[in-house]
Formats: C-alpha cells, sequence, structure tokens
C-alpha cells in the first residue's frame, strides 16, 4: 500500500507540474533577448555581484539549518522527547501546513516592511529556534508541547524564506539586467 500512495504522489506531482506549462503563455507576459555573452564572462559577472554573494551565503544558511531540523528529527523526537517515531510525520505535516497559513501574509509584508528585514528577521528566528532544540526534554512542558510548538514557531520562517529569496533573486537578475543590458536570469537560478 505504501508503493501505490507513493504512486499516487508522484502521478499527482507530475500532473501539477504540467499546470504551469499549459496554463501560462510565456510569449504573452515577457520579451526574451538571448545573452550575447560567453558562459565564463557571464558566470564571472554574477559571482562577481557582492550583493549576489551575500545573498547566497545567507540562503546557503538557511538551507543548513533546515536541513539540520529536518534531518535530526527523529533523533530529537526519540533520544531528546522520549517520543515514538511515528510522531515524525505529523509534526512536519504541521509544520507545512502552518508555513502554508502564512504564506497569504508575505505580499502584505513586504509591501509595509520590505524583503530585507523580513528575510533577516526570518533567519534570525530559525537561528533562535535551532538554539531552543539544545533546552528540548529539559523544559517543564510536556515532550509533545515542545515538539508541535517548535513546529509551529519553525513555519513561520519557513514560510518567508519559502517565498522571499525568489523574489530577491529575481530583483538582483533585474537589476543586473539594467546595468548591463545582457539578460542573464537564468545564471541566478
Amino acid at each position: 500500500s505504501l508503493q501505490w500512495a507513493i504512486t499516487i504522489q508522484v502521478l499527482g506531482g507530475t500532473l501539477f507540474l504540467f499546470i504551469p506549462i499549459l496554463a501560462v503563455d510565456e510569449r504573452k507576459l515577457l520579451t526574451s533577448q538571448p545573452t550575447t555573452l560567453p558562459f565564463g564572462k557571464a558566470l564571472r559577472q554574477i559571482v562577481t555581484n557582492r550583493n549576489f554573494r551575500i545573498f547566497i551565503l545567507a540562503d546557503f544558511a538557511y538551507f543548513v539549518s533546515l536541513t539540520i531540523v529536518s534531518s535530526s528529527l527523529l533523533y530529537v523526537l526519540t533520544v531528546l522527547l522520549g517520543l515514538e517515531e511515528s510522531l515524525g510525520g505529523a509534526v512536519m505535516g504541521l509544520l507545512v501546513i502552518v508555513s502554508l497559513l502564512f504564506y497569504p501574509t508575505v505580499g502584505g509584508l513586504v509591501k509595509k516592511l520590505g524583503k530585507k528585514p523580513l528575510v533577516v528577521s526570518s533567519l534570525l528566528l530559525q537561528g533562535l529556534l535551532l538554539l531552543c532544540v539544545y533546552f528540548f526534554g529539559k523544559l517543564p512542558l510536556a515532550p509533545e508541547t515542545q515538539i508541535f510548538t517548535f513546529a509551529v514557531l519553525a513555519a513561520i520562517p519557513a514560510a518567508y524564506l519559502g517565498i522571499l529569496p525568489y523574489a530577491i533573486i529575481a530583483n538582483l537578475a533585474k537589476i543586473d539586467t539594467i546595468k548591463t543590458g545582457q539578460q542573464k536570469e537564468a545564471m541566478y537560478f
């Protein structure tokens, strides 16, 4: 039955991947102009972009923390909190659902506060939450309360960091196009 569940998810995901291909007419939405720069020169221009390097460092830090959280979940559940492994799916599911609930708030907060403050505060919150893992099992709270509270709180930076990095990369690519006159968006992504 697990193989059927995975097969259904793969087929469903594949169908959803075709929706933008079939629904979006890119010719109406953008103008395309291939770059005339050789690959090496275009790559050098992008790598020497200071803002891009800072962005890559921050994005790397986020993905490292995300990997730490997801790969250590079973250890946290079983060793630090003394809970069953089977709760891992519920914890990750809650994190994803709460994160999705925060997605609609991103646009409004970006208009109000800007992308950079939201990304920086999300990274700081993610770091603070990682530090809190040290105290799991030592707090005077039920283990379930600790892990599910962590999941809800971790969902907040996950929502913002799931959207904003791509908007920032798009901005960096657009600024680069204006400065150099060459469209190298694909190199940024």
